[in-house]
């Protein structure tokens, strides 16, 4: 199974070819008039709440076509945009279309995930770009046993990169279900665990697999979570987190075993940007 992966700085993606449809299909931007370049926002400022969701949310539209082209160039910008839509929840997916997708941005950054939809899967991503978070101040989303392999860590910044993982992956499991924050990650149990080497796609840098247990069912089941470390920056790691667990709705089975052949296309073979 392919999953192709699009990442990019928001200045770049907006530079991408199609930007232009993408950001014109937003509500907020149709009154605006056409949308050529960061600097045609017109009287939205970049820099206000609004125009920074305005350009989240059309670079992550961007980020989205550029994906599902790369599965499927026939589609164009504007009819895979006409059949994304948004459940009771919130959660984005395609009307028609033979995908499922998931969408995440940070502190600048934006990311899409696509791949051919399966019965009872379902996608899951999740980046964090140098984030500000006190690990000490977040022992309420860990479990015990990964508070106490956290602490174990001398090293602070390795210590910081260790519990981002940890995060990072509960955040791509609850919107694989389509939860919140609200699902409970202190429930939530993620261990590192080893990649068979010929399961991975031979990108410019393999992820990490690890393994998510989730502890609000019994027994618990587990699904696998592949995560890249991005880039290392005085502030802090940067990670990026997938899934794309088995779930049965009816009793919440997730099983990870079928995760382990997946292959990710990385900004059409390029790989990670630098940002």
């Amino acid at each position: 199974m392919m999953i192709s992966v699009q990442l990019y700085p928001i200045s770049d993606a907006i530079e991408l070819n199609g930007a232009s449809i993408a950001f014109n299909s937003l509500d907020s931007a149709k009154e605006q008039g056409p949308v050529k370049s960061l600097e045609s926002l017109g009287s939205i400022p970049p820099q206000t709440p609004q125009g920074k969701r305005l350009l989240e949310k059309g670079s992550s539209r961007v980020c989205l076509c550029k994906a599902v082209q790369s599965l499927s160039k026939e589609l164009t910008f504007s009819e895979i945009l006409q059949n994304l839509e948004k459940d009771d929840r919130g959660k984005p997916f395609f009307r028609d279309l033979p995908f499922d997708l998931s969408l995440a941005h940070s502190r600048g950054v934006v990311v899409a995930a696509v791949t051919e939809k399966r019965n009872d899967h379902f996608l899951g991503i999740d980046l964090e770009v140098r984030p500000p978070h006190d690990v000490d101040a977040l022992r309420r989303v860990c479990t015990q046993n990964e508070w106490t392999d956290i602490q174990s860590i001398e090293n602070i910044a390795e210590r910081k990169a260790s519990f981002l993982r940890r995060w990072c992956a509960k955040e791509a499991y609850v919107k694989a279900l389509g939860e919140g924050l609200g699902y409970g990650f202190a429930n939530l149990d993620v261990e590192p665990t080893r990649i068979p080497p010929d399961k991975v796609a031979q990108t410019t840098r393999t992820p990490e697999l690890w393994r998510l247990i989730d502890h609000t069912s019994d027994p618990p089941p587990s699904t696998s979570i592949y995560t890249w470390s991005i880039d290392s920056h005085e502030t802090g790691p940067s990670c990026l987190s997938i899934t794309y667990p088995r779930i049965s709705e009816s009793k919440r089975v997730v099983d990870g075993s079928e995760a382990q052949g997946l292959e990710f296309l990385v900004n059409d073979g390029k790989g990670f940007p630098n940002f």
